[in-house]
């Protein structure tokens, strides 16, 4: 099951993106990503955090009419867009451990921070991976665990090592001016045109006349 924080990061940056959305939207966008396989989130818990984020003042809620129908459609908060930054900076800087579920998360919504915070926050993951792999070499010298906790704590070494390779390269690739973030430009990626996000996009148009005509 995925851990809250990232559900919660996901819901809030796909409203983020797409905003105002409604909740089946967010659903198939985020099944798009495959979020079942890789962070184990499931089209429950997103209705689910809709709801409580809604409920917590992170989501504003409107209810719409769409096709002679009711429609709950969600925008973003100020709050909400400030625990979004948060949680993809954590997400990013790893201080809790290595979480590679919670920076896949933090990864698709990277391009929201500025290049500078992204750097700084992946420097961070640097040290809390190395940090991380030195306490599994303390662990591995402890004569007196059984052999077979032994050598699997080798495997997590192994792992810590090839992430921290990848990470200090990524930290050089991003110094030299890979990706693009908040406030650049130059980003030649578009998704095709039978995305559906270009719906939603016009989706989006339309619910935000209706607001306006709604809540003024």
């Amino acid at each position: 099951m995925a851990s809250a924080a990232v559900t919660r990061m996901l819901v809030l940056g796909v409203v983020s993106l797409f905003q105002p959305v409604n909740g089946y939207q967010v659903m198939r966008e985020l099944n798009s990503w495959y979020v079942e396989d890789w962070a184990q989130v499931r089209p429950g818990s997103i209705y689910s955090m809709l709801n409580s984020l809604s409920k917590q003042g992170l989501l504003r809620r409107h209810e719409l009419t769409e096709a002679d129908r009711a429609v709950a459609v969600y925008e973003v908060d100020p709050a909400g867009a400030d625990q979004l930054n948060e949680l993809v900076r954590s997400g990013l800087e790893g201080t809790t451990g290595p979480d590679q579920i919670m920076f896949q998360a933090a990864m698709s919504f990277a391009p929201m921070l500025t290049r500078a915070e992204v750097v700084a926050a992946i420097r961070v993951r640097v040290d809390s991976v190395a940090q991380y792999r030195d306490g599994l070499v303390a662990k591995i010298s402890n004569e007196n665990i059984p052999t077979h906790v032994r050598h699997t704590l080798t495997m997590h070494y192994t792992l810590a090592e090839a992430e921290l390779a990848w990470t200090r390269e990524f930290a050089t690739m991003l110094d030299n001016g890979f990706l693009w973030f908040a406030g650049e430009s130059g980003d030649p990626w578009k998704p095709p045109e039978d995305d559906a996000g270009w719906e939603m996009v016009e989706q989006a148009r339309r619910y935000r006349e209706e607001i306006a005509k709604r809540y003024g």
